[in-house]
């Protein structure tokens, strides 16, 4: 008899009919059912489907077991999460794919399954657990540095200037490839490699930005992009260009103008398809991948991927280095918040930068704060060394001091004086003076 569970709590009828149902499904199945549901089929090869079917084939073990029923029995949903506690103790995979494995599997699979929420949660909950206990260290990858950069782009430079030295980039980045087979790079790959690389370094754009350009967009000394992450309506972006990276761009835009009269962007329309494009977004990807492991560079991710995307990191550090604000970076990155700019485009090398900057002006802060306290106590000491040496001290009139060689008011040698010439005891401006013939000892109250 299968263990009762809290989750079958509270389910009416027609929740336990559908519940019925479900069971006959692995997870899995379900999942699989989903997706191919003729009303996405279109979206099949867009790359949030893509995800999906990739979290889905790195859970299939366990996926593939057990229906969405069969988690409401706390034995089964015991053996269910050990699964998930061991493969986290073994895998090798980077925590940001983790990151998002994990998110797929709470978000996407589950749910398309029906999964009930309240197991998803504990599910979510106990993964967590489970990866904070192992504590690791985040692990610490660094950015493309200015020198790498300057390197790859010599790099290419040099195999436009002589195509004929220049390896087939493309078999490197992917020996399979149809067009591995190829002892050399095209020179129009080239060329439309160098526009790519020069485009994303001087726009500062995402990907699919800078594939989507326009070729009518593109003047002499500016060019337009449209900015379209996590928007309904694209929004135009127009920035000056120097020339002499416009040197660099044109000569694949006159090719394009020449040879793919019909085209209208510069690159592709999408990363699924070419179509009113010049070339693949796949081929791109595979031109940058190529390119930079010739040149001896080491992945731009930790997940060991070649992008482009990555070099808005770049421009995230040299604008600090000179000077701008977060909110400067955030702009020119096209981010709804400084935090997204900070979180994600910061490099470690970057955030350990900024964090050692603010330490050294705390401590700084801290060393003016004892400086002035050892200056007062300094001043103070001097004043006691210098009371010292007038003489012995003593309570006056009005709670005030005077030195011991002072007499007391009965002297009838004292006369009290203000500045108006006329006797006023007690008045704040007198001077007291004692006569001793034609000396005063002290003439005037000592300050």
């Amino acid at each position: 008899m299968a263990k009762k569970s809290y989750y079958r709590n509270g389910l009416n009828r027609s929740e336990k009919m559908n519940k019925d149902c479900i069971k006959r499904h692995t997870i899995c199945e379900l999942v699989e059912e989903w997706l191919a549901n003729p009303r996405r089929a279109h979206k099949k090869n867009e790359s949030q489907q893509k995800n999906i079917r990739q979290a889905l084939n790195k859970f299939r073990p366990i996926l593939d077991r057990y229906a969405p029923g069969d988690l409401e029995n706390d034995d089964v949903y015991f053996e269910f999460i050990q699964w998930f506690k061991d493969f986290i103790d073994q895998t090798e995979s980077a925590k940001s794919t983790l990151d998002c494995y994990f998110q797929k599997l709470y978000s996407k699979l589950l749910v398309y399954a029906k999964v009930d929420q309240r197991i998803i949660d504990d599910l979510k909950s106990d993964i967590t657990g489970f990866r904070k206990k192992l504590k690791h260290s985040e692990p610490i990858y660094s950015s493309m540095s200015d020198r790498d950069l300057l390197v790859w782009l010599e790099m290419i430079e040099k195999w436009c200037n002589n195509p004929d030295n220049a390896p087939n980039v493309v078999a490197i980045a992917s020996p399979k490839c149809s067009m591995a087979k190829s002892p050399r790079t095209s020179k129009k790959h080239l060329i439309a490699l160098r526009a790519y690389a020069w485009l994303a370094i001087s726009l500062g754009g995402r990907a699919d930005e800078i594939r989507r350009i326009q070729i009518s967009q593109i003047q002499t000394n500016s060019i337009t992009r449209e900015i379209m992450k996590m928007k309904i309506y694209t929004q135009s972006v127009s920035l000056e260009i120097p020339s002499w990276i416009m040197d660099k761009i044109t000569p694949y835009v006159d090719y394009c103008k020449n040879t793919s009269s019909e085209a209208i962007f510069l690159f592709s329309e999408s990363e699924e398809k070419m179509g009113r494009g010049t070339i693949s977004a796949s081929t791109l990807n595979r031109l940058v991948k190529g390119s930079m492991i010739a040149a001896g560079l080491s992945a731009t991710t930790p997940g060991g991927y070649y992008r482009i995307h990555d070099f808005r990191k770049i421009w995230a550090r040299w604008i600090d280095k000179n000077g701008g604000t977060i909110e400067e970076t955030s702009a020119v990155l096209s981010h709804d918040s400084p935090l997204a700019t900070f979180k994600a485009y910061y490099s470690h090398e970057h955030k350990e930068r900024l964090r050692k900057a603010g330490h050294s002006k705390g401590i700084s802060e801290l060393e003016k704060l004892l400086n002035h306290r050892d200056e007062l106590d300094v001043r103070i000491r001097e004043l006691s060394n210098e009371i010292e040496r007038v003489g012995f001290w003593s309570s006056g009139d009005g709670g005030g001091i005077h030195p011991s060689c002072w007499i007391t008011d009965n002297d009838p040698e004292i006369f009290d004086l203000n500045s108006s010439g006329l006797q006023e005891i007690g008045s704040p401006s007198r001077i007291r003076t004692r006569v001793m013939g034609s000396r005063t000892p002290h003439d005037g109250p000592l300050h």
